[in-house]
């Protein structure tokens, strides 16, 4: 991964992964939500919540990749991340945990998705160590090789 990739997916995750543990934090759930990197330079905060007939979390999670995909195709976003509630599973036991996960992508390539699980115990959050892996969510299009 090129290094200014690696900086811009560090500036979305600086600037937005607490907005998910603070909504965590007071509802415990938190409604899907994106953020990107305008071709310009700026942080853009993106959400679907207002929007009709979008109501359940998998719909905002679907709107928000559509519609992110389309200001990638005019130009006008040079890096992405979509944060949603998710499950995973752990491979030394097969448990599942809730999880916060991210997908990321750049115009450069390099589609990434971090997961953080958490559990409540004794109405605190608990958060498990991140883990990431190749991203299968591509908001930019790319030539097929």
């Amino acid at each position: 991964m090129h290094e200014h990739v690696r900086q811009e997916f560090q500036s979305l995750l600086d600037e937005y992964s607490w907005i998910a543990k603070k909504m965590l934090a007071e509802d415990l759930e938190f409604c899907p939500y994106g953020a990107a990197i305008s071709i310009s330079g700026d942080l853009v905060s993106v959400s679907a919540v207002g929007i009709d007939d979008v109501t359940r979390p998998s719909e905002m999670r679907q709107w928000l990749i559509d519609h992110m995909r389309e200001q990638a195709q005019a130009g006008q976003y040079r890096a992405t991340a979509v944060f949603y509630d998710s499950k995973t599973v752990s491979h030394d036991d097969n448990s599942s945990s809730d999880a916060i996960a991210i997908e990321l992508d750049h115009v450069d390539g390099y589609p990434v998705l971090i997961f953080e699980p958490y559990q409540v115990k004794d109405g605190h959050l608990d958060y498990a160590n991140l883990g990431m892996c190749e991203g299968q969510t591509s908001i930019f299009q790319r030539t097929q090789q």
